[in-house]
């Protein structure tokens, strides 16, 4: 897990660290305060003591930083909306519970001590923040975004790759001996409960916490699901809360094996969430509380022919939409992070919430009387998607991409 956590922060400089920090101060507050709440002041109804009320409560609280930045590293979605949320959040959790040596390194032309040396980074600032009491995964993960803002990364990254995927694997081979199935087949309606409740109770709760820091449906309805797992330190938790007599075998073993299903059952989840709108639809109604124009509240009196759709509103869209202003141009321009949004509302632009992987938004940008789409995204798969939309509810309208 700490070469796992190593090598993610290779990925994540520390410029794009900056990047999340409202994400890790507010989501991260609003998802863990709200889950062991919430949590806490079931257990008490239930009868529970207020000691173990309160692990059950942290217990929920805790996702799976191992997993899920996996799973969002490998779709390239660690920079979108929802991506930049579930990292902030993730690294809150985890708070809860060098760059002249590398050149000195890479002087001697070894390839055995460069990767000891990446090995001792690694695991020497997980310990290092082990003893003021934060978690080894963030210090791993710290020690990686140090390494990523050098010349260095790239070869660290080749040489980790090997081990990091190793143990990996023993990662989930591990959780697999902590599954016992006996509990399941003992307790089924408690188990079955218990995983309801990381799956549905939880990921609503952090989809709350989404849509209270005003992200629109689909972001909300994407973080919801990658949080909504057990984590790999609510082992470390449980594991604690029995040594100290909080709670006892026979009642922490319910709660592992549905956390063992939510973790196996993460990646899937992660996988599959983009396809299923049904999620974002029922939040849609929360849309107006957050304070985003959608595409469906243009002014439909305002016919649009000819005109050019922008698919992004980054710094690339910002460009876009000014280019075409200034040529006289019609133009609109969709956009899912609702800060972007409201910057355009600010600058002026038509900037609207949509979601262009939806058939009926692109009806209401007029797609089929549009003269050219411009996609500036920085998430590769979405992109896909919206091409095969695009390309499915208006074939004769080029794209450039």
């Amino acid at each position: 897990m700490v070469l796992l956590l190593f090598s993610i922060g290779l990925e994540f400089s520390l410029a794009r660290m900056r990047n999340i920090l409202r994400q890790v101060a507010l989501g991260g507050a609003l998802q863990v305060g709200l889950t062991t709440g919430i949590t806490t002041l079931v257990a008490v109804g239930l009868g529970e003591p207020v000691g173990r009320a309160v692990f059950y409560g942290f217990a929920f609280a805790l996702s799976s930083t191992a997993i899920v930045l996996r799973a969002l590293a490998e779709r390239r979605e660690l920079d979108a909306p929802h991506g930049r949320f579930i990292v902030g959040t993730l690294i809150f959790q985890d708070l809860c519970v060098v760059p002249k040596v590398l050149g000195w390194v890479d002087a001697s032309r070894s390839r055995d001590v460069f990767l000891l040396a990446i090995l001792t980074l690694c695991i020497g600032t997980a310990w290092l923040t082990s003893l003021v009491g934060l978690s080894l995964a963030l210090g791993a993960f710290l020690g990686g975004t140090v390494v990523a803002d050098t010349e260095y990364s790239h070869r660290a990254m080749g040489d980790i790759l090997p081990l990091r995927d190793a143990f990996v694997s023993i990662f989930f081979v591990s959780l697999g001996m902590l599954f016992d199935a006996r509990v399941v087949a003992d307790q089924p309606l408690l188990v079955g409960g218990l995983l309801l409740g990381f799956l549905v109770a939880k990921g609503g709760v952090a989809t709350l916490a989404a849509m209270a820091m005003r992200f629109p449906s689909r972001v909300a309805w994407l973080a919801g699901v990658g949080l909504a797992q057990f984590g790999e330190f609510g082992f470390v938790l449980a594991r604690l809360a029995e040594d100290n007599g909080v709670i006892d075998k026979a009642a922490l073993r319910p709660l592992l094996a549905a956390g063992i299903v939510s973790m196996f059952l993460a990646p899937l989840l992660v996988r599959v969430a983009p396809h299923i709108t049904a999620g974002e639809r029922l939040l849609a109604p929360l849309e107006r509380l957050i304070g985003v124009r959608s595409i469906d509240e243009a002014d439909e009196g305002r016919r649009l022919e000819n005109h050019v759709i922008i698919i992004g509103f980054g710094l690339a869209g910002l460009f876009a939409a000014r280019t075409l202003a200034a040529a006289g141009t019609p133009f609109l321009v969709l956009e899912l992070n609702a800060d972007n949004v409201r910057k355009g509302k600010e600058l002026g632009p038509p900037v609207y919430y949509g979601d262009a992987t939806s058939e009926e938004a692109l009806g209401h940008a007029h797609l089929s009387e549009a003269r050219l789409v411009v996609l500036l995204m920085n998430d590769q798969p979405a992109a896909v998607r919206v091409v095969d939309m695009l390309r499915r509810v208006a074939p004769a309208v080029p794209v450039l991409m």
